[in-house]
């Protein structure tokens, strides 16, 4: 091997294997506390919470990864009997919505001007419910159809109206 093309091999093994640097740091594993097993550095939660995606109708179980109340990774819940640990491609991908920036945080109302303007939640509630009941008792109890999450029980739907 001609010595050009041994400093070009040692730069390439140079550029490949990192022992230190920024990258190496990000992906650096400590123990998790909370029973999270081994997690990067940077990614230590100081609480966690747990939710239930709603990506699907399967309902599979997350546990949600916090930083001063923030979420900032998620695992899935390894207990839950609906995924036994695993998650989707959607469900790895449940906190990016979070970070959405047409995401709605406030529920809105259009004014007579057709403004929309933030309300509050009880109130958004409140007027869903009325403005439905009001359009079934005008056109009829099948006049309205409403597409909703795969989590939310038949029950609960009907009391939407």
């Amino acid at each position: 091997m001609t010595a050009a093309a041994e400093t070009k091999r040692s730069l390439l093994a140079d550029l490949l294997w990192q022992p230190t640097g920024p990258l190496t740091r990000d992906l650096l594993l400590t123990p998790g506390r909370f029973g999270l097993g081994k997690i990067p550095a940077g990614k230590q939660p100081d609480a966690t919470t747990t939710m239930v995606c709603g990506f699907c109708s399967t309902g599979c179980g997350l546990n949600i990864h916090l930083k001063e109340g923030q979420a900032v990774n998620l695992t899935p819940t390894t207990n839950y009997p609906v995924n036994l640990g695993m998650a989707c491609p959607k469900g790895w991908e449940a906190l990016t919505v979070l970070k959405s920036s047409d995401r709605a945080t406030t529920p809105l109302l259009r004014d007579a001007g057709g403004t929309l303007r933030p309300i509050a939640w009880d109130a958004a509630l409140k007027t869903f419910c009325e403005r439905m009941q009001g359009i079934q008792a005008k056109h009829g109890p099948h006049s309205v159809a409403f597409l909703s999450t795969g989590q939310i029980p038949t029950e609960e739907m009907a009391f939407l109206g």
